[in-house]
């Protein structure tokens, strides 16, 4: 499931998502102020928030925080979970942390400098409340920011993405797949785009 997650490798912006089908599914507040840069099979692609034929970000319950890219030429086997989020349910999430380092060598100007990667971070996830669309974890490791994006699992499908946390806890709050399916149909019904 990890090498359909990925990061935006992009200074302007962190973030996560994920390729189910060949449909690249992110939080909207990620790609709101600044595009997603996807790096896949050697080349970057560039997602603007105007590209994205699902965008929906309102804060509330019955809300979204969403933004659905359709990628062709991109696919992956991974589905999307249509169950309903019940309490004490256990979830797999998958995300990236952006990681900056810096190093100093006082002996060595040569050695000064600053190692930037990406670490893969996995732990488990707990429904410990529903709220409409949403539902709120506790998960094992504190995610921290530019995880919003990232997938939470049931089963190896996705089960929703998510939203966001509370700084320096284990608690976030993630937007149901059976949320976005269901946005997902509304548009490709209408036919037109959701802003």
């Amino acid at each position: 499931m990890k090498e359909f997650v990925f990061p935006t490798v992009d200074d302007l912006n962190d973030g996560c998502g994920v390729l189910v089908g060949n449909l690249f599914v992110t939080a909207a507040h990620v790609v709101k102020e600044n595009d997603f840069y996807l790096f896949k099979d050697g080349k970057n692609i560039c997602l603007r928030k105007e590209d994205a034929f699902l965008f929906k970000y309102i804060q509330a319950e019955d809300g979204a925080d969403v933004a659905v890219f359709r990628l062709d030429g991109c696919n992956s086997p991974i589905e999307f979970d249509t169950s309903s989020p019940q309490k004490d349910m256990l979830l797999e999430s998958i995300s990236y942390e952006h990681v900056v380092e810096k190093s100093s060598n006082l002996g060595n100007v040569l050695l000064n400098g600053t190692k930037d990667y990406y670490k893969l971070v996995k732990c488990q996830a707990t429904i410990d409340e529903l709220a409409g669309n949403f539902y709120q974890c506790k998960t094992s490791v504190i995610l921290k920011p530019g995880s919003s994006g990232s997938p939470v699992f049931r089963n190896g499908k996705v089960f929703g993405i998510l939203h966001g946390g509370q700084v320096g806890k284990n608690i976030c709050v993630f937007q149901s797949s059976c949320s976005i399916l269901s946005l997902i149909h509304e548009v490709e019904e209408k036919g037109l785009k959701t802003a």
